[in-house]
């Protein structure tokens, strides 16, 4: 063992392996990630976000969404979204060489998907054009707006600006009046802070079991049952056509659950206790596609002695709301579409 330790000491390699290598970053992105103090997102629609550097955080469109606990939440997906553009390698790089004859509308660059522009403090600038996925939907079509070059990058490295952008339009404030907004300001309009497009595989926890919905390769929902891991790029499931619109309609119908009222932001546990959420009836997990991390964990507690609403908490942002309980109805009906739990 010390011969061995010598060995690496002095030649930087394991006997009978290769050198050891220091980690040097490689995106595309020449324009450190923590020099970054605004970016504008232009979405495929015309729509346009605007995130500027307030500290250690982001404020959007220049409101004070940026103060509540869900600009956590987004802020995390950019920062993410910088240091992957910094530091991911293009699967493939195309140069000009290899563009004869293609049009740039093949890869989805003209026009783009979605521009992501990127400004220093010092007035630097870069502009990321997001294109479409390759064939096999494992990588984006990707351009650094001044280079000939087009880059293949792995598809998780654009998914983070679609969920920054997808979440930013969801925690917009949804009144419009000056009172309103006063009384207002912050309140989430949503129950789910992403909109279900975004979302690739949910699990319900409830009755002591888990079951686990997933989209197909074509993007159509089944029930996984088994274990929850696939070896290889493919997804060999395959959504009963019967089931998945089902499957799909109650989803979508949670994913629109808007929030009645905000009732904390960051409770104490003893409130959660009141509310029937230290141990809540049913957890539900939400996660985008290539990501093991949830989006969105949400706990639904005890109904509301009004009979119409339903206590929730979202963890990523620490809110308390109110629902309507039929968000409780959409989890029940897909429970019993899964059965009992393996």
């Amino acid at each position: 063992m010390i011969a061995v330790v010598g060995m690496l000491a002095v030649t930087g390699r394991w006997p009978g392996s290769s050198s050891i290598q220091r980690f040097a970053p490689a995106g595309i992105l020449d324009l450190p990630a923590e020099r970054v103090a605004r970016i504008d997102i232009v979405d495929p629609g015309g729509g346009a976000l605007t995130f500027d550097r307030k500290g250690t955080g982001w404020v959007v469109d220049g409101t004070a969404v940026p103060a509540t606990p869900d600009t956590t939440a987004i802020a995390a997906r950019i920062e993410t979204g910088l240091r992957l553009l910094t530091v991911s390698s293009p699967v493939r790089t195309l140069r000009s060489s290899d563009q004869d004859n293609v049009d740039m509308a093949t890869f989805g660059l003209d026009p783009p998907r979605r521009l992501v522009s990127l400004t220093a403090a010092d007035s630097a600038t870069a502009t990321v054009a997001f294109g479409a996925a390759n064939p096999a939907q494992t990588s984006q079509y990707v351009r650094v707006i001044g280079r000939a070059a087009v880059y293949l990058m792995p598809r998780h490295v654009g998914a983070e600006w679609d969920l920054a952008a997808d979440m930013a339009h969801r925690a917009a404030p949804a009144v419009t009046s000056s009172a309103a907004r006063s009384r207002d300001a912050g309140s989430p309009r949503f129950l789910v802070p992403v909109s279900m497009a975004r979302i690739w595989s949910v699990e319900i926890v409830a009755g002591g079991g888990l079951r686990r919905f997933e989209r197909d390769d074509a993007g159509d929902w089944f029930l996984h049952v088994g274990q929850h891991v696939h070896i290889g790029p493919a997804d060999a499931h395959v959504a009963d056509p019967d089931r998945a619109p089902v499957i799909a309609a109650e989803l979508d119908a949670f994913g629109q659950t808007p929030v009645e009222r905000l009732i904390a932001r960051d409770p104490a546990s003893d409130e959660l206790a009141h509310y029937g959420l230290a141990r809540p009836q049913t957890i539900v997990l939400l996660y985008a596609r290539d990501d093991s991390r949830p989006v969105a964990r949400i706990d639904l507690g005890d109904a509301a002695s009004d009979g119409f609403t339903r206590l929730a908490l979202v963890r990523e942002t620490a809110t308390l709301v109110a629902v309507p309980d039929y968000a409780a109805a959409h989890l029940a009906k897909l429970l019993k579409i899964a059965g009992p739990s393996s």
